[in-house]
């Protein structure tokens, strides 16, 4: 442990100024932590330690983490570090994921453990099935490979294949035993397998996501220009073999595709552990582009306008880059604070889960007695609201849902017309309850 810590603090103390510039960038970070005003994400809230406290530690964890595994690369350590204090992913990592922050340290210091194992191959296999434990652990449920082995899913899709032949105006008729060779559990897994696998190696994904979030809404793995250093450190594959270097970038590649192909996330927290990856070869570029000037100035020009233009974008609309649900609940426990009508009866929006933690953070333990969660009357039913009663919720709870998520412009006053008297009207970029619309509505019913 002593020979470890030491060989770190000589790595900084020979890279201290290199350090110094990694500092600053770190800083330009923590600013814009500090001017984000960003609620906390359903998996701070679901933890429960004050949101700053989550924040700095994670942090600190992935920093350390960082620095730890650049003191093991030698010639690539100070570019690796660059690479990670850029990436706008690593800010969302410890500003709102606390639990892949962890994975992100741990993944780190265990891969520099290959630097002092004798049996790399073992060390790579068991870091593996840790991986894949894990991640089942954490979100069997939502992982979508192990999804892809549901008995019940395969059977529902070779019927429903059967079905929609068999509907068919105009078909060939072929006896069952020769349909199913084609149309089996056996060749939808394959297929499936196959699509998920090769979903991976997606460029745009990793490198170019900040042209359009879509519906992933997550901060980019790496700028764009940085993909140019990403194909030089592959075609000069040759720099790894230097110090054992090509068997730990073959161990981040390995590490990092299990853990993609395991993890339940449905947003670029699928390639956490795949930074490693990206960063070496991106850090052997760097080191590439040092011998053609006019190469080195060009992606470091690019990569910096692209940097600050997205710390500018994300500053203005990080309810494009970032999840709306929590910017939901935001907007509804500021308003119901404003009405002063903390003594009534409340019933609040639970649609998209944890509404009760989250009036506990923004209004705390009166949570307890006077409000409900989820509980809306069944507009299909014609059930009723209930006098003296503040509601906030989408605006599809009031006016019943529409499968479509199409509801006209006047909606307000159609939810007016039904008695209630206005305290807040709010209108969400993107659909995170589809069905109910886009805008959230808090008001007391008279």
């Amino acid at each position: 442990m002593f020979a470890h810590l030491s060989e770190l603090i000589n790595y900084i103390r020979l890279n201290r100024y290199w350090l110094a510039i990694i500092g600053v960038v770190n800083i330009v970070w923590v600013f814009v932590a500090s001017r984000l005003d960003y609620p906390p994400s359903f998996e701070q809230i679901e933890i429960g330690m004050p949101v700053l406290w989550q924040r700095i530690l994670c942090f600190l964890i992935v920093y350390m983490g960082a620095l730890f595994f650049s003191s093991k690369i030698m010639h690539l350590g100070k570019w690796f570090s660059l690479v990670v204090a850029s990436s706008p992913f690593v800010f969302g990592l410890w500003y709102l994921h606390p639990v892949e922050s962890i994975k992100f340290c741990v993944g780190l210091l265990l891969l520099s453990k290959l630097f002092d194992s004798k049996h790399k191959s073992l060390w790579v296999i068991g870091f593996c099935i840790l991986v894949v434990v894990v991640n089942y652990l954490q979100s069997s449920s939502k992982a979508k490979m192990f999804y892809l082995f549901n008995n019940e899913r395969l059977t529902a899709e070779v019927n429903l294949r059967f079905l929609a032949e068999d509907d068919l105006t105009y078909k060939v008729d072929l006896p069952n035993v020769v349909r199913r060779i084609a149309y089996n559990k056996i060749s939808f897994l394959t297929r499936d397998i196959l699509k998920e696998v090769t979903s991976y190696w997606n460029i745009e994904d990793v490198f170019f996501q900040e042209m359009h979030p879509g519906s992933k809404k997550s901060l980019v793995l790496m700028l764009w220009p940085t993909l140019i250093l990403f194909f030089l450190g592959v075609a000069n594959i040759d720099l790894f073999r230097k110090g054992r270097l090509l068997s730990l970038l073959f161990a981040t590649l390995i590490v990092g595709y299990v853990n993609f192909l395991s993890s339940g996330a449905n947003d670029n927290t699928r390639y956490t552990l795949s930074l490693p990856f990206l960063g070496l070869l991106i850090s052997g570029g760097m080191i590439v582009a040092r011998r053609y000037l006019w190469v080195s100035v060009l992606v470091l020009s690019l990569t910096f306008y692209g940097w600050q233009l997205g710390i500018q974008d994300l500053l203005i609309r990080p309810d494009y880059w970032l999840d709306n649900r929590p910017i939901v609940y935001q907007k509804v426990y500021e308003a119901i604070l404003k009405t002063n009508y903390i003594s009534g009866k409340y019933v609040v929006t639970d649609l998209m889960g944890r509404s009760k933690d989250y009036c506990k953070y923004y209004i705390g333990n009166v949570c307890d007695k006077n409000f409900s969660f989820g509980g809306f009357p069944n507009q299909v039913k014609n059930e009723k609201f209930v006098d003296d009663t503040v509601y906030a919720g989408f605006i599809g709870e009031f006016l019943g849902s529409d499968f479509n998520n199409y509801f006209s412009n006047d909606f307000e006053n159609k939810i007016l017309g039904m008695g209630f008297e206005k305290y807040s009207l709010a209108k969400i970029r993107d659909s995170v309850a589809y069905r109910y619309g886009d805008a959230i509505f808090v008001g007391v019913k008279k």
